[in-house]
């Protein structure tokens, strides 16, 4: 899910200026595990969850403040609504934190 995120970002020119080099390593780490089954390494796969997407997230609530825009929020509300549906509360309440710190 992450990656196929990001790759909609890259693939977006007026977005892609602020993403950094690393978020085309999660493109293809995911692509990996998602097709290419054979040779993934359990102990790096922990450590991408562990140290990795921690770095990933900060990143990524950066470039969501550079962003900042109407369609934005918008999509955010809509996200909302579609994990409300499916009782994501935690989900809900971590969508909730980003859109404080968007102001």
């Amino acid at each position: 899910m992450i990656g196929e995120g990001v790759k909609r970002i890259l693939a977006h020119p007026p977005y892609a200026q602020y993403t950094k080099p690393s978020w085309r390593i999660m493109i293809d780490c995911s692509n990996s595990i998602a097709y290419n089954h054979v040779g993934i390494n359990p102990d790096e796969i922990f450590k991408a969850v562990q140290q990795d997407i921690p770095l990933f997230e900060q990143d990524l609530i950066e470039f969501l403040i550079k962003i900042q825009n109407e369609d934005l929020l918008r999509v955010l509300a809509g996200v909302k609504e579609e994990l409300a549906l499916l009782k994501r509360h935690e989900s809900i309440e971590y969508l909730e934190t980003i859109e404080q710190l968007l102001g």
